[in-house]
């Protein structure tokens, strides 16, 4: 039986364990937003810097701005990279959720990714995401509902990479069925956790994101066992949410 308090100790333990593996993709996903795409595609605030403080000149923005390469070098890496990361980051926490106790790191993962799975990764959560919108269209309820439907889709595309886009919507609405609200509860349950990261002007973000992270997962794996599904998935050895969950 699903166990929210369970659910939480579980991914918090989970969250100690594993903390500097955990935080390494969002940082790297930071990384590559603010200094390394900007770099890359040849917009830099820092030349920008150079060029106006320096030289007084401001053809570089121009050069920028009416670049098609540099535009499309922009665009095309400020899509692929994330979209990468935040498949190797679920990737990642789903091995640490259902691994035994023991301390691992994002890239000892890194030869079970592949460009296939990053794929049906991408196209699946697209598809979610454009039904969710146009739902959200109708009216804001039918839209948060929908987006509650398809909650699952990242870890159902990730375990079942075979499974085409509709069977995998499909899926997660089988297994949210009659659960929509119990996921809505845990989510409103970090409500403090937040409140607390704020005060902190967002530095607590770097350990709720995480614990978030993994408690959503501990509640996928939770419905998974609801609905008398093989636990026996991924990469784990033994059937462990049998004794934890």
């Amino acid at each position: 039986m699903y166990d929210r308090v369970r659910v939480k100790a579980i991914a918090k333990k989970k969250v100690h364990l594993n903390f500097v593996g955990l935080v390494s993709i969002p940082f790297l996903l930071w990384l590559s937003n603010n200094f390394v795409i900007p770099a890359i595609s040849g917009f830099s605030f820092v030349r920008m810097f150079e060029y106006y403080y320096f030289f007084e000149d401001i053809s570089y923005i121009f050069d920028f701005l009416f670049s098609p390469f540099q535009i499309l070098l922009g665009i095309i890496l400020s899509i692929f990279v994330p979209m990468f990361l935040d498949y190797w980051r679920i990737n990642y926490e789903m091995s640490v959720h259902i691994n035994d106790d023991r301390k691992f790191y994002p890239w000892d993962i890194l030869e079970e990714l592949s460009l296939e799975g990053l794929f049906t990764y991408v196209i699946k959560n697209t598809a979610a995401g454009i039904i969710t919108f146009l739902w959200s269209l109708l009216l804001l309820v039918p839209g948060i509902m929908k987006a509650y439907s398809y909650a699952l889709v990242p870890y159902i595309a990730i375990e079942n990479p075979e499974l085409g886009i509709m069977e995998t919507l499909k899926e997660s609405q089988r297994l949210m069925q009659g659960n929509r609200i119990t996921l809505f509860v845990l989510h409103i349950s970090f409500f403090f956790w937040y409140m607390l990261a704020n005060l902190t002007f967002g530095i607590l973000y770097v350990y709720i994101t995480p614990y978030v992270s993994l408690s959503a997962i501990g509640f996928y794996y939770a419905m998974k066992k609801q609905h008398n599904d093989d636990l026996n998935i991924y990469n784990a050895q033994e059937p462990y949410f049998d004794e934890e969950l």
